[in-house]
């Protein structure tokens, strides 16, 4: 009895160690259901798995796009399933592979999208084969881009070649063969359409003397691009050349520039005739360089100057349109009225810049021009940016004065977006007062202060040394690189409204301790501006 006791003691102890190790096969088999679920359902590539008897084991949600599947399709012949491949029997592709055991690939298009079907063996832990594994990679993109390249690969005139370099046994570089070449290639070398793939430089191409070999050897022996010009005395053409290392070959891109080269000929000869025309070019360098100021001011306004009007009235429109329902609440019509405001400014504002970018090239009338109301103006347009710097403004009676509206606000705008913009941690602190000339000033500007209204703008900001007083107001000019936004054009755009005016700025900083600009304004009305 004893003996049996313990014969079942030990027997219960080994169904124990059999149960718990079948309890763990369990959860690998839970845990690679789960983990095949997951790839199945988040996978891009369409796939469905096949039996050897054409039954659908499993599919992924990709697949449906391509195939009428449901989850009740499961264990159904696959014959059974409408599918939309038209050009190619979907069904004998698939007992093909199960027969052959060969996978088989092929590009498929579907209406406007191409797909790369692979279908290959379905191999048990055994390595035998039962059934097959169906998978549908989308290609569009790839094949969109493809054909693109391809199109201006083949329209570009300049040649085009890729080479493969051929090395002996020593690793030693002895040719080139062609790997491809554009249709102007082929042109050009006198070869038919598509047949210069494989052809070996040294044996096919004799004219490619020594001296352009070792030019190719060097390229892919350095990886230095090599950029030449040569005359090829057979064809009578000159030709730029440009060689650029492609991983163990090259590719070459000849373009011919015989026409370049005669014209150039041409100029050597009439160059007594152009010396006894550089007064009159010297004349319209400066009209374009002028009208290049203008363009790049337009630029500048339109890039920058401009976003503070667009950023209010996306702010105001978005903050309406996710508030409105049934109607609009009071203050949701404050905000329409400030957008439809805003946008009556931008307006406006663009117009003014076609104004000033006509400036070279026509007479502007002069108005009165309020500056309290041009301030009050562009404080409500940078009405974001200030409370985001938590800026102060303090303004004085300001005059009026005679002058184009647009451009004395473009004019005191920028001023103002650099004393936010140039403050560092510091809270910005701007006073824009009614100004006393100094009598060194008075000196210095060698005027008579009575004659000009002035107009100081002062802030707290980071200011500039002495010595770049004259150069801030120069075009692209940055004396703190690109550690702050903007062009480096909007100090010059100022001095050009204050020329236009006749008026001057004069500027006082210390370094770390803020920045003041004093623009004088001619008190006579001078009818327009030129």
């Amino acid at each position: 009895m004893q003996s049996t006791n313990e014969e079942l003691q030990s027997l219960n102890e080994e169904l124990h160690t059999v149960s718990a190790e079948h309890q763990l096969k369990i959860k690998e088999l839970v845990d690679l259901n789960d983990d095949m679920n997951n790839y199945f359902n988040t996978s891009d590539i369409g796939q469905v798995l096949i039996d050897k008897h054409l039954i659908v084991r499993k599919f992924s949600p990709a697949i449906t796009k391509l195939i009428n599947l449901i989850d009740t399709d499961i264990n159904r012949s696959i014959t059974d399933i409408t599918t939309r491949f038209q050009g190619f029997d979907f069904i004998q592709d698939i007992k093909t592979v199960i027969k052959s055991n060969i996978p088989l690939e092929k590009e498929i298009a579907l209406s406007s999208s191409w797909y790369i079907m692979r279908i290959h063996p379905y191999l048990k832990s055994d390595k035998s084969s039962d059934g097959v594994v169906v998978s549908f990679i989308d290609i569009s993109e790839p094949k969109r881009l493809s054909g693109i390249l391809e199109a201006v690969f083949n329209s570009t005139p300049s040649c085009i070649i890729a080479y493969q370099a051929i090395r002996n046994e020593r690793n030693e570089l002895v040719d080139f063969k062609c790997m491809t070449a554009n249709t102007a290639a082929e042109h050009e070398m006198d070869a038919q359409l598509g047949t210069m793939a494989g052809k070996r430089l040294k044996v096919s191409y004799p004219e490619k003397s020594l001296e352009h070999y070792n030019l190719y050897k060097e390229v892919v022996e350095t990886g230095k691009i090599n950029h030449y010009e040569y005359f090829n005395e057979k064809k009578d053409k000159w030709y730029d050349t440009v060689l650029i290392k492609m991983q163990d070959g090259l590719v070459v891109i000849e373009t011919n520039i015989s026409d370049k080269k005669k014209a150039a000929d041409v100029i050597a000869q009439s160059y007594e005739n152009l010396k006894q025309t550089s007064g009159e070019l010297q004349n319209i360098n400066l009209k374009l360089e002028q009208s290049n100021l203008d363009l790049l001011q337009f630029a500048s306004i339109a890039s920058h100057d401009l976003k503070e009007p667009l950023r209010k009235i996306q702010t105001y429109g978005n903050l309406l349109m996710s508030k409105v329902k049934n109607k609009m609440e009071d203050s949701e019509l404050n905000n329409l009225n400030k957008i439809i405001n805003a946008s009556d400014r931008m307006q406006k504002l663009i117009e003014d810049v076609l104004a000033l970018s006509k400036l070279s090239n026509a007479h502007i009338p002069l108005e009165k021009v309020d500056v309290n109301a041009v301030i009050s103006r562009i404080i409500d347009d940078l009405e974001i940016s200030i409370k985001e710097h938590n800026a102060v403004i303090n303004v004085s009676a300001l005059p009026i004065i005679y002058g184009i509206e647009g451009q004395v606000q473009q004019l005191f705008q920028n001023f103002i977006s650099n004393s936010l913009k140039f403050t560092e941690d510091k809270t910005p602190i701007i006073n824009i007062t009614d100004k006393k000339l100094s009598p060194e000033q008075i000196k210095l500007l060698g005027i008579n202060s009575a004659e000009y209204f002035c107009i100081s703008i002062k802030d707290n900001g980071i200011g500039f040394e002495e010595a770049y007083k004259e150069k801030i107001f120069g075009i692209f000019q940055r004396l703190n690189g690109n550690n702050y936004a903007g062009t480096g054009i909007g100090l010059a755009i100022c001095k050009k409204i204050m020329e236009n005016h006749k008026g001057f700025i004069l500027t006082e900083s210390i370094l770390g301790d803020g920045a003041e600009f004093i623009l004088g304004f001619p008190k006579n009305y001078m009818g327009s501006l030129n």
